[in-house]
């Protein structure tokens, strides 16, 4: 039996993500920035300790804190932390005291938006909903271990008799660091009380199982599908049902009892269903049954742990949860203020297309077939055979080992005649039509048969080809002027305390 949760999401998910936006700021240091930049700094935690009911003067606000608003602080701990999880593209240009001032008012703006999202209500969707239960589960179970394991484990001598023999003494000859001996031997401590703990969970829930049940639902999943999704054409891979045929009353069967309640054998199946496919074989002996009923009922006894232990009023997990409240209602409010607002009409998006269709052009490119093989031999018999007139869809059939294969063989490939593989553009500018030539594909492996199938010149779409391109990109320009009014307008309206002092103090890590 092992815990390891790892709980994941993301917040303001419907905002665009362009690292490239155009996005003004009002503030006259900061002058661009990107949209994707509010959904990160959204999930930062940035702004984290609660504010004053009343706003103080600058000279009364602590040295730990940048800038106050009405609903909380904005400290420098939070502004840290921020920073170091934004990519150097997201970050404000600049040095010192001006850096950090550009960089506290990016985060200022994402709270006025923040804010402005939060006055106003909002009801989650079904899939809002079932995402946040979802992660407020993880959260908890998260919370819990922590309780149970790493708040708990004590390091004892023989942990750090284990991590020394784990470490490699330095080049140089010196004392292995007496902290990076303690991060390693706290590592041990916490394996170690996780599999006490799991031990005495395993002892306390007395399991008895069905030896009847557990033989017919491995016999049932030993008869399901145990097909996975390729994963190399993800465009048209589905996931399998993977659930075996049971009636109504099977699924009513005991399949394990336990302290921690009854498993059935419908629970079974609906637990089993949401584990990884790729990592989760079916269950298909008796003891493979019985290993995972062991699993699900330590989840059972974790679940009854939560609200016993009063987990969810953790200020971590209260906190992580505000955070993806907040972050669906800026899901809501951008489709209020910004996607409600976008024009793209037949008018609109003609008057857009009029005015720059260059825009919406095909580069000039070439179109081919590649193939990889394993030998040169194999490859310079293939190019031999497509100039003595074999036809390459010939080819693909007598050569792929498999469907998928033959299929990739057969797709038409475009490269740009401007691609970042120069020697590729310009071997295919000495082929004709039909030609193919063997590339050397030895770092990665094999010899790849590539043949020209047509050289294409630049053009410029005509409008109803273009379409698609059209809506997409007029919604992206209207969305980022009506966003940077939006914010703007948010950023104005929202009351702020700075602390210049704090603000030129504050250190951000490069």
């Amino acid at each position: 039996m092992a815990f390891k949760h790892n709980p994941d999401g993301h917040l303001g998910e419907n905002l665009p993500r362009r690292p490239g936006s155009r996005m003004t700021a009002t503030h006259p240091v900061v002058r661009t920035i990107p949209l994707a930049l509010i959904l990160v700094l959204a999930a930062s935690g940035a702004t984290t300790a609660p504010a004053a009911p009343a706003a103080p003067s600058r000279r009364t606000l602590p040295d730990s804190v940048l800038a106050r608003t009405p609903l909380r602080d904005l400290t420098a701990d939070g502004a840290r932390t921020s920073w170091a999880r934004l990519k150097p593209a997201y970050r404000p240009a600049g040095q010192g005291e001006a850096l950090n001032r550009a960089f506290v008012e990016q985060l200022l703006e994402k709270e006025a938006m923040a804010q402005a999202a939060l006055a106003e209500p909002f009801v989650m969707t079904a899939e809002e909903s079932a995402r946040y239960i979802a992660y407020r589960n993880q959260l908890e179970f998260q919370e819990l271990y922590t309780m149970l394991v790493v708040d708990s484990a004590v390091v004892l001598p023989v942990d750090r008799d284990s991590a020394r023999a784990r470490m490699v003494t330095p080049p140089d000859g010196s004392a292995i660091p007496a902290t990076a001996i303690e991060s390693v031997a706290k590592d041990f401590a916490q394996r170690r009380r996780s599999d006490g703990l799991a031990a005495n969970i395993k002892a306390s829930l007395a399991v008895t199982y069905d030896e009847a049940v557990a033989e017919h639902l491995a016999g049932a999943y030993a008869a399901a599908d145990s097909g996975l999704p390729n994963l190399n054409d993800p465009m048209r891979a589905a996931m399998r049902g993977r659930r075996p045929d049971l009636t109504a009353a099977d699924s009513l069967r005991v399949l394990a009892g336990s302290t921690a309640g009854d498993l059935s054998v419908g629970e079974f199946v609906r637990r089993f269903s949401m584990l990884n496919p790729f990592q989760s074989p079916l269950p298909v002996t008796v003891g493979t049954v019985k290993a995972r009923s062991e699993q699900f009922l330590g989840q059972m006894w974790f679940e009854a742990e939560v609200p016993r232990r009063h987990v969810g009023s953790r200020p971590a997990v209260q906190t992580a949860l505000a955070e993806r409240r907040e972050g669906v209602a800026l899901d809501h409010w951008y489709a209020r203020h910004v996607k409600a607002a976008i024009d793209t009409s037949e008018t609109a998006m003609r008057a857009h297309y009029a005015k720059d269709p260059a825009r919406f052009g095909v580069a000039a490119h070439s179109l081919v077939h590649t193939f990889t093989v394993p030998t040169s031999a194999i490859a310079d018999s293939l190019v031999a055979a497509v100039a003595a007139g074999t036809p390459w869809d010939s080819l693909c059939g007598r050569n792929a080992l498999n469907p998928q294969e033959r299929e990739n063989c057969m797709q038409s490939i475009p490269v740009a005649d401007d691609a970042a593989d120069s020697a590729l553009v310009a071997r295919l500018a000495l082929l004709a039509p039909g030609g193919a030539f063997v590339r050397d594909e030895s770092p990665r492996g094999g010899q790849r048969v590539v043949q020209l199938v047509a050289r294409n010149p630049a053009r410029i779409r005509p409008f109803e080809e273009a379409r698609t391109f059209v809506a997409r990109d007029l919604a992206e320009q209207q969305a980022e002027t009506l966003l940077t009014t939006q914010m703007a307008a948010a950023r104005k309206a929202l009351p702020v305390t700075l602390n210049d002092r704090a603000i030129a103090r504050l250190t951000l890590e490069p």
